[in-house]
């Protein structure tokens, strides 16, 4: 079984600031979820070394690698201002609808009186004049959430 074997020792100076921490970095509690030192060290040898002929092949790799990341950053911040303002978004959107669909049903009504005979609708005011009477104009109730304005 010992020819199956290899062993390297490695000695860590506490005086070089890279050995320290290397060292410390062994030590952790990241480390800690390995099941070893020794895969720990042999994985990051690999990675390293796999990493270093990736470079070597490609020497825009670590440009395109921050590219990528700066982007993903960024799209993951607009993703949570969108879902951060959605339900804003959404209110916007559905009085807008209400909006429409109101100017849609008072065109229809004025339509319909119109070629009912019974009243006159003015076309400066937008009331509704009753046998020849006086204007009669209904306002809306007071909602700060509604506005009542027709145009951008």
């Amino acid at each position: 079984m010992t020819g199956n074997i290899r062993n390297r020792n490695v000695r860590f100076y506490e005086e070089k600031e890279a050995d320290r921490r290397a060292w410390e970095i062994l030590h952790s509690e990241a480390v800690r979820a390995f099941p070893s030192q020794n895969d720990f060290i042999i994985q990051a040898i690999n990675d390293f070394y796999d990493r270093h002929l990736a470079i070597f092949d490609d020497p825009y790799l670590e440009t395109r690698e921050k590219e990528d990341a700066f982007a993903g950053r960024i799209v993951e911040k607009v993703e949570q201002k969108v879902l951060g303002n959605l339900s804003q978004l959404i209110g916007i959107y559905l009085l807008q609808q209400q909006n429409i669909l109101a100017m849609g049903n008072n065109a229809r009504a004025e339509n319909y009186l119109k070629d009912s005979g019974d009243v006159q609708v003015l076309s400066s005011g937008g009331g509704i004049l009753q046998n020849g009477g006086e204007a009669e104009t209904e306002e809306p109730e007071e909602n700060e959430f509604l506005d009542f304005s027709f145009g951008g």
